[in-house]
């Protein structure tokens, strides 16, 4: 076998096009076409059946001497692993247009079309995936970097809130699992990032604490529209936190139970109706009488919420419940965690006496000598902090407003 001294830069420039196209060789299969212009082939047998071919690795001076000499030495290490060069070339150029058609877009579409959601939940998914694909929708999802999540959470918390841009990472993290699973991608870089929201301590029923946060949940419920719940729902939902009882009592406010003339609603708990029998007085503030007065006026029954469709003749305050949770609010805020957001605040922020706040949660409490007081005690200062409580709320949701 003859010796083939390797090109140099200066022969492959000086090297002119005659009347038939001829080559010059570097060795180890390239070599260079000199026709109207200089074309680097490399020359090899094919894994097993050992055909010659050659394939084309690009035009001089696009293609540089050391270029095409690293290409040659790239396939030659294949072909050592009797992998066929060109056929390699043809399966990375076909695994690009897959990863290329694979947008978030299209994966997230799928994923959503295999989940077996409630409407509620549906509707849910398709808004925290519309903010998502805002930014995401053309980006392959083997292309998609924690940076660009970072970016678009900090983005989604900015504009909206920090308890969306939360939903938004979970739904972005699903697709990408949905993604795995489908080895369209090695890694899903959204499981990497730490959650930013507030966690809840454990064995609590989860509720936001810090005003801030309570204020962007207050903001939420508070929209024109809320969408996969009737008029009567949203309405028991906007009153939920002016008067922070335990859900199912609020379900059942009934019309006869409303003294207009002091603006207070009185009934026995159910936890307390076999033990004592005591009833709790919930002086209600503007806001609340505006709400409820709005509700009865819609329907005119009984019940305030009421349900024609339930035989008990009020709503299920369950599916209220499941609506928070689907709009992302799961391990963040409940309609039971409203009492535990108010007590924080209420005792914290404005500083009012626990005794009362303890006794407007329907809790037993004693005086020095270890009596209960009666449930008319404090009622006073009870009514006052009500007033002040809703005037806060209004306060935080106004200021939300403000951001948007």
């Amino acid at each position: 076998m003859r010796t083939i001294k390797p090109l140099t830069n200066k022969q492959i420039e000086i090297a002119k096009p005659k009347d038939k196209p001829y080559r010059l060789y570097d060795g180890a299969g390239l070599s260079l076409c000199v026709s109207s212009k200089k074309t680097w082939h490399f020359s090899y047998a094919k894994p097993y059946i050992k055909k010659r071919t050659m394939m084309s690795l690009g035009t001089y001076p696009q293609i540089s001497l050391v270029d095409a000499r690293a290409l040659r030495d790239e396939y030659n290490a294949l072909l050592a692993k009797n992998i066929d060069p060109q056929e390699h070339k043809r399966m990375l150029a076909q695994n690009e247009v897959n990863v290329l058609q694979n947008t978030f877009a299209r994966v997230g579409e799928k994923w959503l079309s295999q989940q077996n959601y409630s409407r509620i939940t549906q509707q849910s998914a398709e808004r925290y995936l519309r903010y998502a694909n805002a930014y995401l929708a053309q980006i392959p999802v083997a292309k998609i970097t924690s940076h660009d999540i970072l970016t678009i959470c900090e983005t989604v918390a900015e504009k909206h809130s920090s308890l969306i841009a939360s939903c938004v990472k979970t739904k972005i993290a699903q697709v990408l699992d949905f993604a795995l699973g489908r080895r369209l991608i090695d890694t899903n870089v959204a499981r990497q990032l730490t959650n930013t929201h507030q966690a809840h301590q454990k064995g609590n029923r989860p509720a936001l604490t810090d005003s801030q946060q309570f204020s962007q949940f207050l903001r939420f419920i508070h929209q024109d529209s809320l969408p996969g719940l009737s008029f009567i729902n949203q309405q028991f939902l906007k009153l939920a936190p002016y008067l922070f009882v335990r859900p199912g009592e609020l379900a059942q406010m009934h019309c006869d139970d409303i003294d207009w003339q002091l603006n207070q609603w009185r009934f026995t708990p159910s936890k307390t109706k076999k033990s004592t029998g005591v009833q709790l007085i919930v002086p209600l503030s503007r806001q609340a009488i505006k709400i409820i007065k709005e509700t009865i006026s819609y329907h005119g029954q009984d019940y305030v919420f009421c349900s024609v469709r339930r035989k008990e003749g009020y709503i299920e305050n369950r599916t209220i419940s499941a609506w928070v949770r689907a709009n992302g609010f799961q391990d963040l805020q409940t309609l039971h965690g409203l009492r535990a957001s108010a007590k924080t605040i209420l005792e914290e922020v404005l500083e009012f006496d626990p005794r009362y706040v303890e006794m407007q949660l329907g809790h037993v409490v004693k005086d020095a000598n270890g009596t209960a007081y009666n449930r008319t005690k404090f009622i006073k200062r009870r009514t006052e902090m009500m007033q002040a409580w809703a005037d806060y709320l209004d306060e935080l949701i106004a200021k939300q407003k403000a951001k948007a």
